[in-house]
């Protein structure tokens, strides 16, 4: 896996959180179908491809199906070619957000038979019937077999989920679920739940921007599934909607259901800050809400004017002080290296979160994404010669790291303002010492020692 933008002391201590497409997936196959279904969550087991091919010599499975985003590729081609050293005839298909980016390119990879396009709980079950019937895969909506021509139409063939509330549950108990974490966990094990699909908003550096229409499921379904975990000893909750509160009505009618039926949960979300008030988060923090994710992205006005962030300083600071009124943790992300941010832009920003002084802050280099406006806007003005991602999903290579907006600043220049924007934050004694008042656990303390001298040592 490739940097992100942020320093590996971070990003390799953020989370452990159940691979849910594929859990969703599976849930569907073994609700409409007889196969037996099994998920492998490699990066929580430590499985290297060594232990995969004992797994693959054991289990031997019919069709593998693995999930492929842009930021793992090479390491989803690696497993893919393990499948075939053990198996040449075992079919290898792929899904996940790289596979509607590039679909004719990942067809040309060697080992990879066929992809889904879109939600896959239809289209991968009706892909399974059809190879049991005519042992192949075929071309059927939402999947697209090797061989077969990818037309500049192919979007058309990404699947949505129209009535989220007609799908199973995630089938959590095929992974081991006690296991998952994350770095802002309570009373671990952790998952993450999805209530609703597509964001309405613009900024330029999101890839799921406007991506398609925004899809809900019912209150009534979502806290279904929060009791139905509850059953299986998890209690608490990542919500990983892009912007959970766009629909306030929902949000509130989700938290009255939590309280009405007495859930003891603990749980978080993500918002934009223009989206909340007191009133809501003072029910959903009745409702177990402990924490909240703000998408800040820049202390300064004219850079969040240019990123199309649609929100302001002033707003901002508004709602983290509703949000810590009324008892909730905060996480803020913030991101550096936008286009004509200067040196001044990018302190106010470091500034900017130590007077917000959020629970957590999340520091990022800005990457121009696959299919971005920003990654357009990049080419636009000269910035790259060639079509990065592309390439890279054309011929895969270990180490790739991809270009940030290098306009103002060097990749060094960015990495230098990163890491001081981490220990400015995170090394205040202040900080220090309320993050020991605030500890519930060892474990929870082991966690932040572990962070705070990675920090300390920049490893």
């Amino acid at each position: 896996m490739f940097s992100r933008g942020q320093p590996r002391y971070y990003a390799e201590e953020q989370a452990l959180l159940p691979p849910l497409g594929l859990l969703c997936v599976a849930a569907y196959v073994l609700e409409q179908t007889r196969y037996s279904v099994s998920v492998l969550d490699m990066p929580l087991l430590k499985m290297d491809q060594k232990g995969f091919r004992a797994y693959l010599l054991r289990e031997r499975p019919d069709l593998v199906g693995i999930s492929c985003l842009t930021n793992i590729l090479y390491d989803t081609l690696e497993t893919a070619r393990t499948v075939k050293a053990v198996s040449p005839s075992t079919p290898v298909i792929l899904g996940g957000h790289h596979t509607q980016l590039y679909p004719r390119e990942t067809l040309r990879q060697g080992a990879v038979d066929g992809i889904v396009l879109g939600a896959g709980e239809v289209a991968f079950t009706r892909l399974l019937r059809a190879f049991e019937a005519t042992g192949r895969i075929p071309r059927l909506p939402g999947v697209i077999p090797k061989g077969e021509g990818v037309e500049e139409g192919a979007f058309a063939d990404i699947q949505c989920v129209e009535d989220p509330d007609s799908l199973p549950f995630p089938a959590r108990h095929l992974t081991p679920f006690r296991k998952y974490y994350s770095a802002t966990s309570i009373s671990p094990p952790t998952t993450v739940v999805i209530t609703s699909f597509g964001c309405p908003f613009r900024c330029i550096f999101c890839n799921t921007s406007r991506v398609q229409k925004m899809v809900t499921r019912s209150p009534m379904n979502v806290v279904d599934e929060l009791a139905g975990c509850v059953s299986l000893g998890i209690r608490e909750f990542t919500i990983q909607d892009e912007n959970f509160a766009v629909n306030r009505a929902r949000v509130v009618a989700i938290a009255e259901e939590i309280i009405r039926r007495k859930l003891d949960i603990v749980w978080s979300f993500k918002s934009r800050v223009d989206l909340v008030d007191r009133e809501m988060l003072r029910i959903v923090r009745r409702a177990g809400c402990s924490s909240i994710h703000f998408g800040v992205e820049s202390g300064d006005h004219d850079v969040l004017v240019r990123i199309r962030k649609d929100i302001t300083p002033d707003q901002v600071r508004h709602a983290f002080r509703l949000a810590r009124e009324e008892g909730l943790q905060i996480t803020a992300a913030f991101m550096i290296g936008f286009p004509e941010e200067d040196r001044p832009a990018v302190l106010r920003t470091i500034e900017f979160a130590l007077e917000l002084d959020p629970n957590y802050v999340q520091f990022a280099i800005t990457i121009p994404l696959p299919g971005t406006e920003l990654y357009r806007l990049a080419f636009e003005k000269g910035l790259f010669e060639k079509d990065y991602w592309r390439e890279f999903a054309e011929h895969p290579v270990p180490h790739f790291k991809p270009p940030g907006w290098y306009e103002i600043f060097s990749q060094e220049e960015l990495e230098e303002l990163l890491d001081m924007a981490y220990r400015r934050f995170y090394l205040r004694p202040k900080y220090i010492w309320r993050r020991l008042k605030g500890l519930h656990n060892l474990s929870e303390l082991k966690r932040n020692f572990r962070i705070g001298t990675r920090i300390l040592l920049r490893r």
